[in-house]
């Protein structure tokens, strides 16, 4: 069982250069939000209204489309919260049929010994939160996600991790566009597909 996260292919997309005012909300904390679910947002995108914004946007407020959303849905994958997203083009153009996306849970995973190039950000406590750490490239402890098929890491919560089962769902339902993302792979030695 291997795990690896989704990153966006700028080569083959355009990146959200503004975000809806949020407030306090952590799209990338693990935890449920409390904002109703018909809340739309909208997202202004480097995409001009002749090309294709892309499938999957990993900023502050992660977004993807609902092509994305089907494969997770096909792999099993159902914790997470979505809201109604609209892209705004660079010419005025919008998109619909997007999301903004929370992932709810948080996995203490990483081996950490055998995780690269690892900083501690913030310290943990004894009986508080646990430390925050940065890794150039972290390794996901198979025995530690527990057989989970997508999680945020405790220890970064950044970090979105996915199941390799995910990766037949994304070949079967790929778009005819492709899906312009880069999967990096959270193994103990780097994956030349990275």
């Amino acid at each position: 069982m291997g795990y690896f996260e989704i990153r966006e292919n700028l080569a083959v997309g355009y990146p959200i250069r503004r975000y809806p005012p949020l407030g306090e909300l952590g799209f990338k904390d693990g935890e449920l939000l409390d904002l109703p679910a018909d809340t739309v947002l909208r997202f202004g995108v480097d995409c001009p209204a002749d090309a294709f914004p892309g499938h999957f946007f990993n900023g502050t407020i992660p977004v993807m489309s609902a092509k994305l959303i089907e494969a997770l849905r096909a792999a099993g994958i159902d914790n997470f919260q979505i809201f109604p997203a609209i892209l705004i083009g660079t010419g005025g153009a919008e998109w619909t049929g997007y999301f903004a996306f929370n992932a709810v849970g948080l996995v203490d995973s990483l081996d950490l010994a055998k995780s690269d190039d690892g900083i501690e950000v913030m310290p943990g406590g004894d009986d508080g939160p646990p430390a925050l750490c940065s890794f150039d490239h972290p390794v996901v402890d198979p025995q530690k996600a527990r057989g989970l098929l997508m999680f945020r890491e405790v220890k970064m919560p950044p970090l979105l991790v996915f199941d390799d089962r995910l990766e037949r769902f994304l070949a079967e339902l790929r778009p005819p566009e492709g899906w312009g993302i880069r999967l990096r792979y959270l193994n103990e030695k780097y994956d030349p597909r990275e």
